[in-house]
Order: C-alpha cells, then sequence, then structure tokens
C-alpha cells in the first residue's frame, strides 16, 4: 500500500513512513470490514428470526459470527482463483437476481423516474453538499451530520485501501482505461441502478402508506429489506435469496480483507502464507462481535471513524503521488 505514494516520498516508503502507511491501511481495513460485518449480522439476526422463527441473542448471535468466520477463512485459504471468485460470482448472480425482482415487481415506473431525477441532483447538489458543514445546526440540532454523513464517508474511507489494493492485485496486467472502466464507471451505473430500485420501492412504501419503513429500521436497523419484501409479491421466496445473498457478501467481503491484510502483513506477498490469512480472518470476525456486543451500532460506528480518519490523509496523498506519477509517463 505504501507503495502508492511512491510518486510523492520515493524511496522512503521502503522506511519507517511506509511501514507506517501499511499500518494505517492494515487498521482501516480491519475496522471497515469490521463494521460491515457487525451491521451485516443486524440484517442477518433479523432474517434468522423473520424466515425461521428463531430470536437470537448474544450467544446466538456470536455462534453465527462463529460459522461465518470458518466460512470466510476457508475461502480465503483456497485463494483468489477458487473460493473467493467462486463465492464472488455466486453473490453477483443472486444480487443481480434480487435488483430484477425490484424493478419488475415494485414500482416500476417510479423506480425509473427517480432513477434520474436523482442522477439529476446528484449532479445539481454535489459541490454544495461536499462542503456542507451544518452551521446552522439546521439538521437534527446539528447531531445528523455526524451520525450519518461523517459516519459514511468514514465507512468508506475505511474500505479504500482494501478495495483499492485488492483490485490492483486482481487487476495486474490491465491498462489504466480498462480499470478505470471496470473499477469506477461499471460500479457507478450499478450502484445508481441498485440504489433506485431499492431505495425506490422503500420510498414508494412509505409516501403511499404501504409500510411504514421509517418506524420498522428505527426499532431495528436489520429490518429495511426484509419489511420492505413483507409487501411485494413473492417476497417471501426472496427473502430467503437476499438472506443467503447478505451471508455470501459479507463472507466474500470478510474474506477479501483478509487476504488483503495478510498480503500487507507479509511485506507485500502477492499470495500470503494461508496461516496469515486465517489468523487475520479470525481477528476481524473477533472484532466485530466484540464491538456488537459490546455497544451495539454505536461502538461500530465509532470504530470505523476512529479507524479512517487517519487514512484520509495517506488518501490525499495518494492522489498527488498519482498525479506526479502520470505527468512523468509517456502518454
Amino acid at each position: 500500500m505504501a507503495n502508492s505514494l511512491y510518486g510523492l516520498i520515493g524511496e522512503q516508503v521502503n522506511g519507517l513512513l511506509g511501514k507506517i502507511v501499511d499500518f494505517l491501511a492494515a487498521f482501516a481495513t480491519i475496522a471497515g470490514i469490521a463494521t460491515s460485518l457487525g451491521m451485516g449480522l443486524m440484517s442477518i439476526r433479523f432474517g434468522i428470526s423473520q424466515l425461521f422463527g428463531i430470536q437470537l441473542g448474544t450467544g446466538g448471535l456470536t455462534f453465527v459470527m462463529i460459522l461465518m468466520i470458518i466460512g470466510y477463512t476457508i475461502s480465503a485459504a483456497s485463494g483468489i482463483e477458487r473460493g473467493i471468485r467462486i463465492l464472488s460470482k455466486t453473490n453477483m448472480y443472486l444480487a443481480f437476481v434480487v435488483l430484477l425482482f425490484f424493478i419488475f415487481f415494485g414500482p416500476t415506473l417510479f423506480i425509473f423516474n427517480s432513477m434520474v431525477e436523482s442522477v439529476g441532483q446528484y449532479f445539481d447538489n454535489i459541490i454544495f453538499m461536499s462542503f456542507w458543514s451544518d452551521t446552522m445546526q439546521v439538521a437534527s440540532d446539528g447531531k445528523w451530520l455526524g451520525w450519518w454523513t461523517v459516519f459514511y464517508w468514514c465507512w468508506w474511507i475505511a474500505w479504500g485501501p482494501f478495495v483499492g489494493g485488492f483490485v490492483a492485485r486482481i487487476s495486474k496486467g490491465r491498462t489504466i482505461r480498462e480499470f478505470v472502466f471496470g473499477v469506477v464507471l461499471v460500479p457507478l451505473v450499478i450502484t445508481i441502478v441498485w440504489f433506485n430500485a431499492v431505495g425506490g420501492t422503500a420510498l414508494h412504501a412509505e409516501i403511499n402508506g404501504t409500510l411504514e419503513m421509517y418506524k420498522a429500521i428505527s426499532a431495528d436497523a436489520g429490518s429495511g429489506i426484509f419489511t420492505l419484501l413483507t409487501a411485494l409479491p413473492f417476497g417471501t421466496l426472496v427473502s430467503y435469496i437476499v438472506f443467503f445473498n447478505l451471508i455470501i457478501f459479507l463472507v466474500t467481503s470478510a474474506d477479501s480483507a483478509s487476504f488483503f491484510v495478510a498480503m500487507i502483513v507479509g511485506n507485500g506477498d502477492l499470495n500470503p502464507k494461508i496461516g496469515q490469512r486465517l489468523i487475520w480472518g479470525f481477528f476481524i470476525g473477533a472484532i466485530s462481535v466484540l464491538l456488537l456486543i459490546s455497544g451495539g451500532l454505536k461502538a461500530v460506528q465509532t470504530a470505523s471513524i476512529v479507524a479512517a480518519l487517519p487514512f484520509a490523509f495517506v488518501m490525499i496523498g495518494m492522489m498527488i503521488s498519482l498525479t506526479k506519477s502520470l505527468m512523468k509517463e509517456d502518454i
């Protein structure tokens, strides 16, 4: 990860400064994925309750996490070409099925209208919202910016090191044009469609009084999509697909993160030792369980913010480094 700063600090990436950057990247990755696992466990707990009628306490939730730890550490140990690749493809196929379901069985016209409108609003507000700090405290007495905007920014920053490093690992041999297209443009389009399909359906249900989504999510943060599916035809069947899709998503995220952290600890080894992958996989899972048990969602959010803040400055350095390196290239 420190090598991404070579254009800015040169050979210092091989010294103490580089070690610090690698540590911050590993720290942010562990906290970021632990946050996702913790929040994902909330949805899994609600899904188990709704689909199987089983109420999970702390012990049950810990047992589920242990099963997931076993699953993603085995996947990480099997390598990129086997476990990680197979699970990732399965996950994408299931997610695509769910996406099509919402588009065709949800409020289709409303979804496409909101898709067009939201893209326009995005470009209209991106500059203003990027600098907005709620100085006059007009949004929830100034608290909204912290528990929503700051948290999500930090959560995404915490995912930055491992997603960037892992994608770079599997993109070796690609051109910059291919990389930008496959990693930036395609995911952007998919994200726009996904958020409008699922989020648009939820908004439509709330606006028309079909469901009280806000109350449901306020009562249980993990209830969202399962509650939404109760208002759609074949909702119960799709709930099972979503449940397993969620588990596979968390497993694929955690196994990739374990692989990446093992790479960093292994001094950039592109195929880190299996023992290291297993150790870091267990460590990530253990942290997510401890955070969830000790302080719930608030503890998980705080961990993500604390871990991401230092790496935010590293990302600024990466942008400068990349710009300087590309300026030196004959392109």
